[in-house]
């Protein structure tokens, strides 16, 4: 067993001050989050600049901050060779004061994309330069500061078919890589925009003496065509030598259509390769996926309690892989959830979203939910013996 049980007492003696200084209430008589998984791995959030001082009651829970948007291209270099780090140096000197590391998210991705960098008329060269370029001056300005990058992002095709995994065209790119903000990067340069990205962020973090960890970052890796596919680039980039430290699984899950088994499947596919895992995105919706059918006025108890079993058994496979399964695997080094509270999710934000939702740990009132007691309860069983 981990240090957990021998480290209980010092948790609760340094929790309970915490109480007494910041005067919130958190749930199991106030054991922060990151405490309760210091054994295990760091306890993220997603954060944002406008959200300065609406959750300093929640953030002693965390120990790991992820920019929601203000380190994006777009936020960091609008125009070519200008960059602005203004708002990201404020979110991470805010982050720092609250205890916190910085996640990096996230380099390379076809959305939140400044139109000069695939203007029309760009080769190849140029694009892949421009790759280059951004993220040494980036990983140069930010050096240790931020524990792990992810140096690409949602590269692959939204649901690839098994055909498409088989053929190998399992790419994002066409109308799947359009609309405002984007740009398709594999239309223009293949999967070389990918191998440039992390050895432009390998050779940062070498020139540089950088302590950072690469990371590829995706969503619907749970579902058994789309891991296919992100292992086949995986191995290629590997067999190749290329230098990649993790993969993020984005955990954004949904009530109804949830497959533990194929989740913990993932996690263990990616670690055989020799490769860590950190759940970077983590909300589970209340609502099943796809059109919209069902509108909660207020949360139901029963689909209150579907979703903190999710969450429960999510943590515990995480914790389960967070040392490695066998000799030469990686390990669950981290779960972020993208958000702290109910009061402002990004499922209410989406532009298509137009009902409630509440998909995290925490209510509207930042109080502890059913969730949250089902990702803590094995401690309440160590302490309790």
């Amino acid at each position: 067993m981990k240090r957990i049980a021998a480290t209980v007492a010092a948790l609760m003696l340094t929790v309970a001050g915490a109480l007494s200084m910041s005067g919130c209430q958190p749930a199991d008589e106030g054991e922060w989050l990151k405490d309760i998984y210091a054994d295990y791995f760091p306890i993220g959030t997603s954060y944002q600049s406008g959200l300065y001082d609406m959750y300093d009651d929640l953030l002693p829970h965390f120990n790991s901050m992820s920019a929601e948007f203000e380190m994006k291209w777009t936020a960091l270099q609008p125009s070519e060779g200008n960059f602005s780090f203004t708002a990201a140096d404020e979110l991470l000197q805010y982050a720092q004061e609250h205890d916190m590391r910085m996640r990096g998210h996230c380099l390379v991705w076809y959305k939140a994309l400044p139109s000069w960098v695939l203007a029309e008329g760009t080769t190849k060269e140029q694009a892949l330069d421009r790759i280059g370029d951004h993220i040494y001056a980036v990983m140069e300005h930010y050096g240790n500061s931020v524990y792990c990058w992810d140096v690409v992002n949602e590269a692959l095709a939204n649901a690839p078919t098994q055909q498409q995994v088989d053929s190998g065209n399992f790419y994002r790119t066409g109308s799947e890589a359009t609309g405002s903000e984007c740009g398709d990067w594999y239309a223009l340069c293949g999967v070389d925009f990918i191998k440039e990205a992390f050895r432009a962020a390998d050779a940062a973090r070498d020139k540089l003496g950088l302590d950072v960890k690469l990371y590829y970052n995706d969503y619907g890796l749970n579902i058994p065509a789309k891991r296919e596919a992100c292992l086949k680039m995986l191995r290629e980039l590997l067999d190749e030598g290329i230098a990649i430290d993790g993969v993020g699984m984005q955990g954004h899950y949904y009530i109804g259509d949830f497959n533990m088994t194929e989740f913990e499947n993932s996690v263990k596919a990616f670690t055989e390769l020799g490769l860590d895992v950190q759940v970077t995105e983590l909300d589970v919706s209340v609502y099943p996926y796809g059109p919209e059918k069902e509108r909660y006025e207020t949360l139901p108890e029963s689909i209150e309690a579907i979703q903190a079993n999710l969450y429960g058994g999510i943590f515990e496979i995480c914790r389960r892989y967070s040392d490695p399964w066998k000799e030469g695997a990686g390990e669950v080094t981290g779960v972020t959830l993208w958000g702290l509270a109910d009061d402002f999710t990004i499922l209410d934000r989406e532009p298509i979203a137009n009902r409630k939702n509440w998909p995290l740990l925490f209510d509207e009132e930042h109080q502890p939910k059913q969730a949250y007691y089902a990702v803590t309860d094995f401690y309440s069983e160590i302490v309790n013996g």
